[in-house]
């Protein structure tokens, strides 16, 4: 398995994005809508067709053939956020990318924009972003917006058989956006399928599946012992829903399975009209039921289990022009599965940016083993201000185009439509290859401020080791033991690894566990706790380590006071 690992990360990517390409036209239209955005009532290969964008009131563009959607673009968004040493940088994904993204988004769904939306506020963090708007509500957003774009996390693992080197990363990537169970659940699986197929090659069966619901309680955990989640999200989570997370995921899992079996008895009868028939035993043509996160996981890995043995563009032309489902989110899922098991089929139609999407490919492979030495650079978080409106992403350096937090762009065409007497769109090529659809002004603002320009050190090697273990273990939470438990031991061993929580890494040589102890035993001294806080702050990560640092310092007073409190009225 070790030497295809580049070529069947490769292919996933690839064939991941082609699935978005073809499904993109066909999402969400019926048969006169294909006609009217193709001029062809089916879709066999990619080809240049027309989108309205800017809501209803927008403009009617020509999008390229091989142009794909919110589902491609964000997963980009998540590759850059991986670092050399295979740190995801979730504050960047969380306060940059999503923000910025807004500017050039395609095809996105109400949740995945309201959430990048709220995350541009400085009151909002990657833990704390629970807005609210109209009928848009954070802890109701079980769809798939997450699931889609959570792939780099897996082809960047380091032990594709260890899900604890990739699910953290995956289950805080959700939570950015996604707060309802279904959306995190189905983050969850898709991962863990992927995993499976990348290392063994082959895509597991039907009789395999209800196993992998084990890992939405082994999320529950990770999200229980980890120090921001379990600090700041779970608690707020409750006390906003009136609910109990961890009973919520269960009823997730249960859903899993339950739905596993169903699909196991179409399966198990295959005809010709198979996929089809699971889909809609999913409810996955139902206003309800069609964005679920968890739904999709399945049917992307029922299709995948399907079409097998299939080329891949097979499955992908099947599940774009079954129309009333959602065709793009299953195509990409389902085509990153089928790519993984698929090194010498490389789609032969048009991919938008083929060469940066298989670059960053190989980058997630060089991490995986611990060879690469390119990371992106981000603004200074410190400083860093989101655009205020999606108008004013872009703007001038000099005479050159700059598109904020992400750097410089060219100019691919000329302006589009004006939609207002001071805004256009416009097709721009990133300097680092990537092609967006951006609404500009007119007349393009100056960008001042080197916080807008983006810069950050590179960190080192081990330091950033050990930042990314810090914030993954959550080591902070308590003092009570093991993040994880041993999952559900599976059939096939290689498929479901024992998941435990790994050292405490140290910072400038003593851990925070220690540095903790230290201020606790020393009665909480102000003196010693501020210069704690200091030294954590010259970290790049300082920010998630000082919040953990004072989450444990917070808890630990509150139980002595409580339990001194509780001695004085004990009778003598």
């Amino acid at each position: 398995m070790e030497s295809s690992r580049r070529e069947r990360t490769v292919s996933s990517a690839l064939w991941a994005a082609y699935g978005d390409i073809l499904g993109f036209p066909t999402e969400l239209v019926d048969m006169a809508g294909v006609q009217r955005r193709l001029g062809d009532k089916t879709i066999r290969l990619p080809k240049a067709w027309k989108r309205l964008v800017g809501g209803r009131s927008g403009t009617w563009i020509e999008l390229a053939a091989g142009s794909y959607s919110d589902d491609t673009q964000l997963r980009l968004s998540t590759s850059r956020c991986i670092r050399a040493d295979g740190y995801f940088d979730v504050e960047a994904f969380a306060k940059v990318e999503l923000p910025v993204w807004l500017s050039y988004a395609l095809g996105a769904g109400r949740g995945s924009k309201v959430g990048a939306s709220s995350l541009s506020q400085r009151s909002a963090n990657w833990f704390t972003n629970f807005f609210d708007q109209r009928d848009v509500v954070y802890t109701a957003g079980g769809g798939n917006g997450a699931a889609m774009r959570i792939q780099p996390h897996v082809w960047a693992a380091h032990d594709l058989g260890n899900p604890a080197s990739y699910l953290p990363d995956v289950i805080q990537n959700s939570i950015c956006t996604h707060g309802h169970p279904r959306g995190i659940a189905g983050s969850v699986i898709h991962a863990v399928a992927l995993a499976h197929i990348l290392k063994h090659g082959e895509i597991p069966p039907p009789s395999d599946w209800k196993m992998f619901g084990s890992f939405i309680s082994v999320a529950t955990e990770y999200i229980e012992e980890n120090a921001d989640l379990s600090t700041f999200w779970l608690p707020t989570w409750n006390i906003r829903t009136g609910m109990q997370f961890a009973e919520e995921m269960e009823r997730v899992r249960f859903e899993w399975e339950r739905d596993v079996l169903l699909v196991e008895e179409i399966l198990n009868s295959v005809s010709d009209r198979s996929y089809e028939k699971l889909v809609d035993a999913l409810g996955g043509r139902s206003a309800t039921e069609r964005g679920s996160g968890i739904k999709c996981a399945l049917i992307s890995l029922s299709a995948a289990w399907l079409y097998r043995t299939d080329e891949p563009d097979f499955a992908l032309i099947k599940i774009a022009n079954f129309l009333g489902s959602d065709t793009d989110t299953i195509g990409t899922m389902t085509g990153a599965l089928l790519g993984a098991i698929n090194i010498d089929l490389h789609p032969k139609g048009e991919i938008q940016d083929r060469e940066y999407i298989v670059r960053e490919a190989e980058r997630m492979v060089a991490i995986s083993e611990e060879r690469a030495k390119t990371s992106f650079t981000y603004p200074d978080l410190l400083d860093w201000t989101p655009p205020k409106s999606q108008a004013d992403a872009v703007g001038r350096i000099g005479d050159n185009i700059f598109v904020v937090g992400l750097g410089y762009a060219a100019e691919k065409e000329s302006s589009h439509n004006i939609l207002r007497s001071d805004s256009a769109w416009q097709l721009l090529e990133l300097s680092f290859g990537q092609t967006i659809l951006c609404k500009r002004r007119i007349e393009l603002p100056v960008i001042k401020g080197v916080a807008n320009i983006g810069y950050i050190r590179e960190r080192e090697k081990n330091n950033s080791k050990a930042l990314k273990n810090s914030r993954n273990e959550g080591e902070a939470s308590d003092r009570q033991g093991s993040i994880w438990r041993e999952s559900e031991k599976s059939r096939n061993e290689d498929s479901v690894a024992t998941i435990k929580r790994q050292e405490h890494p140290n910072v400038k040589n003593v851990s925070l566990n220690e540095l903790t102890d230290l201020a606790i035993r020393s009665g909480f001294q102000e003196d010693q706790i501020g210069r704690d806080l200091l030294d954590l702050a010259d970290h790049p990560n300082g920010l998630e380590l000082a919040i953990a640092y004072a989450a444990v310092i917070v808890k630990a007073r509150m139980a002595r006071l409580k339990r001194e409190s509780g001695e004085k009225k004990l009778p003598n």
